[in-house]
């Protein structure tokens, strides 16, 4: 694995970047997996908000930025529903309308549904949601931030997703 620097280096960041799994990359993917370093590898919210954060001072081109690895990782759900996400929160700030985080994702995922309907038989759509909401159902009904709370928060929360990972994994 270690052997060839540069070509190692560009399978990692087609892992990464592309979340793209080949057999050129199998071997760093098993590693990932073997380490449960997979987070790395699964583009979701965290790496929207990160190209939103890096080209924050530059309002479009951060949107062509984001716009583009959209297309780059074929429109995964995920992503998607991170972009919509970000972009409806700041049009409900931009405009001072009152919708909350939950109007918000049921108007994104009522939106893709009307696009492409078999997605309610994507596990990948079921999974994003189910986290979303019910992390936001959580926050609103447990609202300190101690350190029993932020337990009992993440207890829950996987609570709700262990039926769903133990389906997928049967």
């Amino acid at each position: 694995l270690l052997e060839n620097k540069d070509e190692n280096n560009a399978r990692i960041l087609t892992l990464i970047l592309f979340n793209e799994k080949n057999e050129e990359n199998f071997d760093f993917y098993n590693l990932f997996t073997t380490f449960s370093l997979n987070f790395m590898i699964v583009i979701s919210g965290f790496h929207i908000n990160l190209l939103f954060k890096i080209f924050d001072k530059t309002k479009l081109l951060k949107y062509i930025v984001v716009i583009s690895f959209l297309y780059l990782l074929n429109l995964s759900i995920s992503s998607l529903k991170a972009f919509l996400y970000y972009s409806l929160k700041k049009i409900n700030a931009k405009f001072n309308m009152k919708f909350n985080n939950m109007d918000l994702l049921s108007f994104i995922m009522i939106a893709l549904l009307f696009i492409n309907p078999s997605y309610c038989f994507n596990l990948g759509f079921i999974y994003t949601f189910l986290f979303s909401f019910s992390i936001d159902l959580i926050n609103n009904v447990i609202s300190k931030n101690n350190y029993r709370a932020k337990i009992v928060k993440k207890l829950l929360i996987y609570m709700i997703s262990l039926p769903l990972i133990l389906i997928i994994l049967s």
